[in-house]
């Protein structure tokens, strides 16, 4: 209970130590997408923070000042996915809208990638939604938007993606793929395409386990894989319904056995995996708190190393005021309250329980680093808002939110699409 209660204080003292405008300059900076960072635990140095905005690059920052470090540009279209190695911290992979996933090595030069991975010729028209790095750095997953691809008619068992023992038909399918990787090599290794039926907004590996994932879709679904299973129908292992579009999904609670979700409804979720019950929903946050503490949207979720029961869901106001709210034993806590960063909507954030600091970013193009302790000097909060008038919003690629759930029963069979 003393670990809860520190962890608490901690948060409760957070503050705006600094603030950085991701693009400046160009007419129309854009939007702060997608945040991660290299694991302070890992690095001899200060960790990178690697931040994708709406102008299809990724800038990097030191993740201790903010301090801009270069700028990584190899997409033609948006930027989806940004994640570091997870035992190979400087290695940075990116997906896109344009079909790819690259690795890149940040110690070494930015403009060329180290590694390329493609989808199959088979599927030329599939968009790279989201992406993740297993915990051995072993595996890559990536996830598709729906798209419209001929139907295969099949001569024998199909295992993979390849063409070899399929042949085209004239009729189109709608289908979504989850993609996967060797990341060592380069070479696909197979594809789920069954347990989901429109865009692949989410996928995340479990902190521990290598072989096991965590799926979201616009198609209201969460589902978990053991993905050593041979066949995608023997790899599923729970479904959870969201009634909703699935905006962000991670893992959690003790022995990390609980997946939560935030949806585009705002609505927040998170379930059992072992029993594959529900353990807290709340359907309408916005209704929970008012005042200084008012909800307009739901940013993400996080929780420490040594508390695994409980879990901090970060929420914000359009103006740019952010709360934290503890989520202990059927509780809602607003535990801290962060101002004076953003003038806009927050869209991301990324946490880091060693050092308990949170970096946000946000509508207003900026990136913010809030930690315990005392606020920085006028002079430098000057800066900031001089750097933070410069800045412009420009509309950003929004997920469909138009899809409606289906039930459980209405899952089709599934059969083989991995190795």
């Amino acid at each position: 209970m003393a670990e809860l209660e520190n962890m608490s204080q901690k948060l409760s003292q957070l503050h705006l130590v600094e603030k950085s405008a991701i693009y400046m300059e160009v007419p129309q900076p854009d939007y702060v997408l997608l945040l991660d960072s290299q694991a302070c635990s890992r690095c001899n140095k200060d960790p990178v923070l690697a931040a994708t905005s709406s102008n299809h690059t990724v800038r990097l920052f030191n993740r201790n000042t903010l301090a801009s470090i270069g700028t990584v540009e190899g997409h033609q279209k948006a930027v989806t996915g940004v994640k570091f190695g997870k035992t190979n911290t400087d290695l940075l992979y990116t997906s896109s809208l344009d079909g790819t996933v690259r690795c890149w090595d940040i110690r070494s030069n930015l403009k060329q990638p180290v590694q390329s991975f493609t989808v199959p010729e088979s599927l030329p028209k599939a968009k790279l939604c989201c992406l993740d790095i297993s915990c051995d750095d072993g595996i890559l997953c990536a996830g598709t938007e729906q798209f419209k691809a001929k139907k295969k008619e099949k001569k024998k068992n199909k295992k993979t993606c390849d063409e070899e023992s399929d042949m085209d038909s004239d009729e189109e399918d709608a289908t979504v793929y989850m993609l996967f990787w060797d990341c060592r090599k380069s070479k696909m290794l197979g594809c789920y395409k069954e347990s989901h039926q429109d865009d692949i907004t989410q996928v995340c590996f479990h902190p521990s386990h290598p072989d096991r994932l965590a799926s979201g879709s616009t198609d209201g679904l969460v589902c978990t894989f053991h993905i050593n299973e041979t066949c995608e129908d023997d790899a599923l292992q729970c479904i959870f319904n969201t009634e909703s579009t699935v905006y962000k999904i991670g893992w959690g609670g003790k022995d990390n056995n609980a997946v939560y979700c935030l949806t585009h409804m705002e609505t927040f979720h998170i379930w059992d995996t072992v029993e594959s019950e529900s353990m807290l929903e709340l359907k309408n946050p916005r209704d929970l708190f008012k005042g200084k503490s008012q909800v307009d949207y739901l940013v993400d979720c996080f929780h420490g190393d040594q508390d695994r029961d409980k879990f901090h869901l970060l929420t914000g106001t359009h103006s740019g005021s952010l709360n934290i709210v503890e989520l202990y034993n059927s509780q809602q806590t607003v535990v801290a309250t962060l101002e004076g960063g953003h003038n806009a909507t927050v869209r991301c954030m990324n946490w880091d329980e060693e050092t308990v600091t949170l970096v946000t970013g946000g509508e207003d193009s900026m990136t913010c680093l809030w930690k315990p302790g005392q606020i920085k000097s006028e002079h430098t909060s000057s800066k900031a808002s001089e750097r933070k008038k410069k800045s412009q919003v420009k509309s950003k690629f929004k997920a469909s939110v138009t899809s409606k759930p289906y039930q459980k029963k209405d899952i089709p069979q599934m059969k083989s699409h991995s190795e």
